[in-house]
Parts: structure tokens; C-alpha cells; sequence
């Protein structure tokens, strides 16, 4: 079977790649919801600014509160700006990821008499509840150089609701942020900048496209990486050239030139089609790299508003052990499930045929129990029908020893030993004839019939009994 698809390899490469090119559409638009509030937060600024002459204490007390919230409560967002007065007031909010600080820069030439090409910079530590400007200030030269035409430029760009493009963060030059700034109402209220964290992005969406052992790479037509999930074992370099020519559809199409880096080797081209959504058929482009092929795949990306190219690279084999692996997988799985089900038959007749063993064992002990039961009960019965009886026959003599002891007072001369040895008797008798009531009482006490009796006694004439 694994054999026969390998005639089918390119119509299983393109169904993979569309549906891969889906998920990018998706997570593009994904993109677009996360950085669609840059327009509605200059509107709401717009609101907030009255007048069109706006000094420094105005952007810390009416927009600096709003920037921070924006900042707090945006995912991914890691630098929020506004600039006014032709590039020399700046205020900006950014977040330290590796230290998980917030941090102020901000540029204050609006008491200057004239404006100057280079802004003087500031970098202020903040409260992390309020936004509230703490510590001591810091000067610092920014990663780009801000002046009035760098301004104009960048709000003409904006007017039109918003614009977006590549770039880095004030205070360096390393962590890369898709921007996208905002005119407020009109240029001389200001531009206002939202800055996601491109590492974010990515790490957030792209991770979750399985690319089923393939590698994705997305750049910007002018060069800049954004994804770039290297072939193991290699390291691309990547040139974009972009077609004026018109293909009909209205768009540009771009070569996108691949080489080795170590060693440097051109590998080959590929030709990207246009934006995605297009109706255009998607072919591949074999690119043997290291003794393994590869099917490319380019196309144009429009990815908010920054023009772009992704490439995705599928290896052939890795299409076929794929295939493979999953021919594989559902045999075990059919083996496992038929394993599993003789198993669980045995298993269930097993345990119906102990339990009808252990059944039968707590009937036959629960039938003797009973029965012993039943003969202790009888034993119990007889023993007390003896002990009343003999109980009645012992209390008849005493009666007797007792009446003859009284007979017994009137021969005898008072104080002699005789009569005291006959008060001792009748005392030995009295107790015995507590004894035999005691063991008739038990048979009382058995059937919860036995009724307690409080009767007051003198301790005195108790312990002499007990002595003599």
C-alpha cells in the first residue's frame, strides 16, 4: 500500500499544504482581531483632547492613564506610544519580559524654542497599579531616530484608519513588534502607536500548525523574518524579489531565492503566488537540500496590512512515513482492539465464575452460621431453664434453715455464743438467699425486664457484717 502512494506523494503534498495555507488564513485573521483596537483607542483619545495644543502635562494627566490601561488589559501588547508636535513630545509605555517590569519613555521638547531633529529621551520607572511616573529619571538614546519628517511621513501613513509595519522597541534593537499607529482625528492631536511583541504572536498561533515533520518560514517582503522554523539540520538564507508584472490578478508575484548558508549554496527558487484567498492552484517545488526532497510552497500573505511572504517546506519522505506510520497505527490499533476485547470476554467469565464460587461459599458459611446460631440460642435457653429451676429448689431448704433459726431464738439464752452463732447463720443464709435471687434476676436482666431499687443502708452496720 505504502508503495502504490508513492505515485500519489505530489496530490497528498498539495491536500496537506491547503490545508495548512487554511490554518494560516485563520490564525491571519486572528492576527487581524488582536490589533483591530489601534483605531477605536485614537477615536477615544481624539475625545479625550480637546484642544489641539497639547503640552506635556496634558498626555500624563489625560492620555498617559488611558495608554497604561490599553497596555494592561491588551494580549501581546508590549509598547503603546503617543507623539505630537511634529515628533517632539513623546510618551510611551513598554514592558521589560524578561525582568516582568514596566517602564516609561518619554521625550518632552514642547518648552523648547525650537524644534530639533534629536529629541532628548527619558526612561522612568512606573507604578505597576496606576502608571503613575516613579524614581529617578534616566536619559537614554532611543533605537530610532525621531524628527518632523519622520512624523509627516508616518501620519500620512495613518490617516486612512490605520498602518501598520515592522519594528523594534524604543530601548533596543532586538525585540522585533508588529506596530501599528492611528492618527488622532487630525495630525495635530497626534499619532498614537500600539506595539504587539511579534515572539508573542507567533509562540501563541503558529505553534499549533502541525506541520507534519515540514518547516514554515514567514517574512516580510524587505526582508524581515518573522517565522523561521528551520529544516533540521540546515540554515536558510532567503532573497525576496518582488514582480511588478501584472499575472491578472491584480497583485504582484515574488521570487523568493533559497541558499545554504554553510556552505554558501544556491539551492533553488520558488515562485510565490499571489495573496491568500486567491483562486490561484498552489503546484509545488521539488528543492533537494542535503540528499532530501522537499516540496515548496509560497505564497503572498497580506498580515495586517504589512505585505509578506510565507513558504512552507513538506519533505517527501516525511510525507510517506506519515502515510505510513498511520497505515501502521490503525493495524495495531484493529490488533489492540481485538487483544483488548478477547481479554475482556475472558476476563468477564472469569470473574462471573469466581463470584458464583465465592456465592456459593458465603451461602454454605452463612447457612452454618445460622444453624450454630440457632443451636447456641437453644443451649442458652436450656442453661436458664436450669439455672431458674435449681434456683427455685435452692430457695425451699433455705426457707427452712431460715424458719428454724427463728424456732431456734426463743430456746437459747440471750447474749450466750449460741445465739450469736445463730445471728451469724441466719445472716449467711440471708446472703445465700440474695445469691439465688441474683441468678433469677438474670434472666430478667436478658429480657430487659430488670428494674433497679434505691434502698438506704448504714454504712456502719455494713462494714461490721463484712468484718465479722
Amino acid at each position: 500500500m505504502v508503495e502504490g502512494l508513492k505515485d500519489d506523494i505530489n496530490s497528498s503534498s498539495n491536500n496537506l499544504h491547503s490545508r495548512l495555507k487554511s490554518q494560516i488564513e485563520r490564525i491571519t485573521r486572528i492576527f487581524s482581531q488582536t490589533t483591530s483596537s489601534t483605531p477605536n483607542l485614537a477615536t477615544f483619545l481624539n475625545n479625550t483632547l480637546i484642544k489641539s495644543n497639547i503640552s506635556f502635562s496634558d498626555i500624563e494627566n489625560k492620555v498617559a492613564p488611558i495608554l497604561f490601561q490599553t497596555l494592561v488589559m491588551t494580549p501581546h501588547l508590549s509598547q503603546i506610544s503617543y507623539i505630537g508636535l511634529e515628533g517632539q513630545l513623546i510618551f510611551s509605555y513598554g514592558k521589560d519580559q524578561l525582568n516582568n517590569q514596566t517602564f516609561a519613555l518619554h521625550s518632552n521638547s514642547s518648552s523648547s524654542s525650537s524644534k530639533t531633529n534629536n529629541n532628548t529621551w527619558y526612561k522612568q520607572s512606573v507604578d505597576h497599579s496606576t502608571g503613575k511616573l516613579l524614581g529617578d529619571v534616566v536619559k537614554f538614546n532611543p533605537n530610532i531616530t525621531t524628527n518632523a519628517t519622520w512624523f509627516r511621513e508616518l501620519a500620512f501613513k495613518s490617516m486612512n484608519g490605520s498602518y501598520a509595519y515592522l519594528g523594534t522597541k524604543w530601548d533596543n534593537g532586538h525585540d522585533l513588534l508588529l506596530l501599528k499607529s492611528a492618527t488622532i482625528n487630525n495630525v495635530n492631536k497626534g499619532v498614537i502607536i500600539l506595539g504587539f511583541l511579534v515572539k508573542e504572536l507567533v509562540d501563541e498561533y503558529y505553534d499549533e500548525v502541525n506541520l507534519v515533520g515540514g518547516s514554515l518560514y514567514l517574512t516580510t517582503k524587505d526582508g524581515q523574518m518573522i517565522v523561521n522554523d528551520e529544516i533540521k539540520g540546515t540554515q536558510l538564507k532567503f532573497n525576496v524579489v518582488v514582480d511588478d508584472h501584472d499575472d491578472n490578478t491584480g497583485n504582484s508575484n515574488v521570487l523568493v531565492s533559497f541558499e545554504l548558508v554553510k556552505p554558501n549554496t544556491h539551492i533553488g527558487n520558488v515562485t510565490c503566488h499571489p495573496y491568500i484567498g486567491t483562486s490561484s492552484t498552489t503546484r509545488a517545488t521539488v528543492i533537494n537540500i542535503q540528499g532530501a526532497s522537499y516540496n515548496f510552497y509560497c505564497s503572498s500573505l497580506d498580515l495586517i496590512g504589512v505585505q509578506s511572504v510565507y513558504v512552507l517546506a513538506l519533505p517527501q519522505s516525511g510525507l510517506i512515513k506519515f502515510i505510513h506510520k498511520h497505515i501502521k497505527g490503525q493495524l495495531i490499533l484493529l490488533i489492540s482492539i481485538m487483544v483488548l476485547t478477547i481479554f475482556l470476554i475472558f476476563y468477564f467469565v472469569l470473574k462471573n465464575f469466581r463470584d458464583a464460587i465465592v456465592e456459593n461459599y458465603l451461602r454454605a458459611t452463612l447457612i452454618k452460621q445460622m444453624e450454630a446460631t440457632k443451636l447456641a440460642q437453644k443451649k442458652n435457653e436450656d442453661q436458664n431453664l436450669a439455672f431458674a429451676r435449681a434456683s427455685h429448689d435452692i430457695r425451699a431448704p433455705l426457707a427452712g434453715i431460715s424458719g428454724l433459726i427463728d424456732f431456734s431464738y426463743k430456746e437459747v439464752a440471750p447474749g450466750s455464743d449460741l445465739e450469736t452463732n445463730l445471728r451469724h447463720i441466719d445472716k449467711c443464709t440471708d446472703d445465700l438467699i440474695g445469691i439465688v435471687n441474683t441468678i433469677l434476676d438474670t434472666s430478667k436482666i436478658e429480657a430487659g425486664m430488670m428494674q433497679l431499687e434505691e434502698v438506704e443502708f448504714q454504712m456502719a452496720q455494713l462494714l461490721e457484717e463484712v468484718i465479722e
